[in-house]
């Protein structure tokens, strides 16, 4: 059984508002909020860099991000979007930064007696200074920046026959001669620690509600029907205002029609 978006009822549709305003604020508003942008982490979005499939920008988050500031009634929601993926780059510039090499200037430096300055001072121009030390590593990564944006490398099978590709961590292994940096900045974000406790209570919920129904209900339907069961906070039917019997029909969505004959009867008493 599919409903279509045309035969929802007043109430459906109040609760898709809210559905999306609580998306938005809870997650969705980094990519529309000007002050979000430009402190948010993107650590999830860094992450997505780093997979082989969700790498390009314009052909995974680039339309999320159009899409999200056009139903906020954003005048250009191209514009924002360069602004997100700027953000995400600079971000991954920055904690590549983190990775550089120990420059001259953070070695520890040795005391110089006076007498000796002047002796020292012909050595002075074969020092490397910091700014070109800084310079050489701003081109590495700039360097691998690019290569990685043009790599058509996937992910492998996991074993030979398995059909299951193997670990994002797994294919940065095998490709961390070819990416220094790029490999270390993996460790550094997949590091951080998640957790699936959450979610999988609510998958649980989610069988024990929905498992007889599964033979009537269509799949889309039922996902929606999980979730509202897990997050009552949002849409509180008992709370909503009561029906007149006279509004009866207009609630009624057509699924719940059935032709017989020449008539249609609205399964009323």
């Amino acid at each position: 059984m599919i409903i279509q978006p045309t035969d929802f009822t007043p109430l459906v549709h109040k609760t898709r508002e809210l559905l999306c305003e609580t998306f938005h604020c809870d997650f969705f508003y980094r990519y529309t909020d000007h002050d979000e942008i430009a402190t948010n982490s993107y650590l999830f979005e860094m992450a997505l860099f780093l997979h082989t499939r969700y790498k390009l920008f314009d052909n995974k988050i680039g339309p999320i991000v159009r899409m999200c500031n056009a139903q906020r009634g954003v005048s250009s929601p191209n514009d924002v979007a360069r602004q997100v993926e700027f953000a995400i780059r600079d971000h991954v510039k920055q904690a590549l930064k983190l990775l550089a090499p120990a420059s001259t200037s953070a070695q520890p430096s040795c005391h110089v007696l006076p007498e000796l300055s002047g002796d020292l001072s012909m050595y002075e121009d074969d020092l490397p200074s910091a700014r070109s030390a800084q310079h050489q590593h701003d081109e590495l990564v700039n360097e691998e920046l690019r290569r990685w944006k043009n790599d058509t490398s996937s992910l492998r099978e996991s074993s030979p026959g398995s059909q299951r590709a193997e670990s994002v961590l797994k294919f940065w292994s095998r490709n961390s001669s070819r990416y220094q940096l790029l490999s270390q900045l993996v460790r550094m974000v997949f590091a951080v620690p998640s957790s699936s406790a959450q979610i999988e209570r609510g998958f649980s919920l989610s069988g024990n509600t929905t498992t007889p129904k599964w033979s009537s209900i269509s799949a889309a339907n039922l996902d929606m029907t999980a979730f509202l069961k897990g997050n009552a906070d949002i849409v509180d039917v008992a709370q909503c205002a009561k029906i007149p019997a006279t509004e009866a029909a207009l609630h009624l969505p057509i699924a719940f029609m059935a032709a017989l004959g020449i008539g249609i009867f609205r399964g009323n008493k």
